[in-house]
């Protein structure tokens, strides 16, 4: 068969595909997705023409900005993303819409998963017998370590320096900055490598998604903002994982980074304004249908609370598994993407919620304390589904 029939071969069976699919909603994508003139021409043609060039989605069901952030083989292709997760996609499981986790690391990039993997201590040059490298220490910076209150860049790494010459350990920077100009010159000025056994620099690619840093099984990992502390939480043992605060090193855990990021909001206290607010609610159910949580925020102004509550609300789904199937979740924003939730609820987003149930104001107090938040959801979402 000739290149050109090929070609057109191809062609024939990517629209087909799409076209079969319901994950192309013909209506939703002609109202939501076109504009214009361009509403006037066939809805499956002009998926197929700029769909992918502009990421746009064929329908609620399908997140193509995040089908081709989160698979680098389809960024790098030529493959329309929706054909590609019908074809190829569904069958390697993997998902169009981002789950809560993913959701959270697209929030906050710096604070996904530092990939590792382990590596022995080598024996150093010149020792002979048993003798091994020192323990190491990694100090992870980021641009949330850059605009820290209460210590300045020098001071991170300075204290940095003292923590590792006191546990004679080698002292190693993962930096996930864009530009490292003001790192390399603080540590040439504070002369760290005279003060430590060792120091190594390593800088982060373009795409930190593919990289993987070597590990020690004894390493010590220390975050120096709420996201990298988030991003080394399973990079060490529990024991062997620090958040460097401003009096010396603080377990690391997940209390400590909601405290961390929610900081600038408690500071201006309670108040009502969108931007430190977000509304959840049960929404009227009817006949035969399930009652719906509806979650509305304003994510520009306050995306860790957005985040924080998502984590809650799949904590409460995690705790009553009966919910999974007795519960609809209405997501209300702008610039709000659909969710997954336990691979089981896809919260989608809407433009507006009709609010008739129970509702209440969530404050940043209520997503420090991990767990309150939770109880307030257990009592509105089991109303809910009693009400039904």
């Amino acid at each position: 068969m000739s290149a050109p029939h090929v070609w057109v071969s191809m062609a024939l069976h990517i629209s087909k595909t799409i076209a079969a699919s319901e994950l192309f909603d013909k209506g939703w994508y002609r109202r939501y997705q076109m504009r214009g003139l361009t509403k006037l021409t066939n809805p499956l043609w002009h998926f197929l023409a700029v769909g992918r060039k502009h990421q746009l989605d064929p329908s609620p069901l399908f997140d193509t900005e995040h089908y081709i952030s989160s698979n680098p083989d389809v960024r790098d292709s030529n493959l329309n993303p929706l054909f590609h997760y019908l074809e190829y996609g569904f069958g390697e499981r993997r998902q169009p819409i981002r789950s809560v986790q993913e959701t959270f690391d697209h929030l906050f990039p710096d604070a996904r998963e530092l990939s590792t993997f382990l590596t022995p201590r080598v024996p150093e040059p010149g020792l002979t017998g048993q003798g091994v490298t020192a323990p190491r220490l990694t100090v992870v910076i980021d641009q949330a370590t850059m605009t820290r209150p209460d210590l300045t860049l020098a001071q991170v790494l300075d204290l940095s320096g003292t923590e590792a010459g006191r546990r004679s350990c080698e002292l190693r920077v993962i930096s996930l900055l864009a530009d490292n100009t003001q790192l390399i010159d603080q540590l040439a000025e504070l002369s760290l490598s005279r003060r430590v056994s060792g120091l190594d620099i390593v800088t982060a690619p373009p795409h930190r998604e593919t990289t993987h840093y070597e590990a020690h099984e004894d390493e010590i990992f220390v975050g120096t903002s709420w996201t990298s502390a988030a991003a080394i939480r399973h990079a060490a043992k529990p024991a062997n994982q620090w958040f460097l605060g401003a009096k010396g090193l603080e377990a690391n855990n997940r209390k400590l980074w909601r405290r961390l990021s929610l900081g600038s909001v408690l500071a201006a206290g309670q108040t009502r304004q969108n931007e430190m607010t977000m509304a959840v609610s049960t929404g009227p159910a009817r006949a035969g249908s399930s009652p719906t949580l509806g979650i509305i925020a304003d994510v520009a102004s306050s995306p860790e609370m957005y985040a924080w509550a998502l984590t809650e609300l799949e904590m409460v789904l995690c705790d009553k598994p009966s919910l999974v199937d007795r519960i609809s979740i209405a997501l209300v924003g702008d610039s709000l993407r659909p969710v997954n939730f336990l691979h089981s609820i896809t919260a989608l987003v809407t433009p507006r919620f009709a609010d008739s149930g129970t509702s209440f104001t969530v404050f940043a107090t209520d997503l420090v304390e991990e767990g309150s938040l939770a109880r307030k959801l257990h009592a509105v979402v089991l109303q809910g589904v009693s009400d039904d």
